[in-house]
């Protein structure tokens, strides 16, 4: 019998620490890094880091696919010239939310807004972005795109972005600049 209780007190604290290291990992928010936050402060002032909570159904759709750690920018190399690039969502002045790549280019950083978004920012955000790997991304119809244009092949990782119950588009780099892809997620 005492061999039993002490089975069962070692299978729950091993399920408690497990459970507790896979809820703070799912999640756990990974900083913006520092080359990239003093860029924003030099370059892009008029622009606030995101600082709200993901919609609880976005983000549980989110844990559903092991998407993301921060659904609010991803940093990779996205152009394939060995630097660290980083696409998110910023917040401007007037509390509109864009989508804007901080990217390497020539040893120097750059920037490009590539989704000026209208939507207001509220407690819960209805959009996440979570890295796309190299590989065929498959679109559909948007705005009379010709059905050519409908695959894409990412040559280096892209940034997924998913407005949760619209639509969601691939923005990926191809013929030095981004590109971007409208998926039916």
């Amino acid at each position: 019998m005492k061999k039993i209780i002490l089975f069962n007190m070692r299978l729950f604290v091993i399920a408690f620490f497990l459970v507790q290291m896979f809820s703070k990992i799912s999640f756990a928010a990974p900083e913006v890094p520092s080359i990239i936050q003093k860029y924003i402060n030099s370059n892009l002032s008029h622009y606030n880091l995101v600082n709200y909570e993901l919609d609880p159904e976005l983000k549980s759709y989110f844990k559903s696919k092991g998407m993301s750690a921060n659904p609010f920018f991803v940093f990779d190399d996205f152009n394939g010239d060995g630097q660290d690039d980083w696409i998110g969502l910023l917040e401007n002045r007037d509390m509109t939310l864009d989508i804007v790549a901080i990217y390497s280019d020539l040893n120097q950083y750059k920037h490009k807004v590539l989704i000026k978004n209208n939507m207001k920012t509220k407690k819960y955000l209805p959009i996440g972005i979570f890295k796309e790997k190299p590989g065929i991304v498959h679109g559909f119809p948007f705005d009379n795109v010709p059905e050519e244009e409908l695959t894409a092949n990412l040559s280096y990782p892209g940034a997924h972005v998913h407005f949760f119950e619209i639509s969601s588009v691939v923005i990926y780099w191809k013929k030095g600049k981004f590109q971007k892809i409208w998926t039916s997620d």
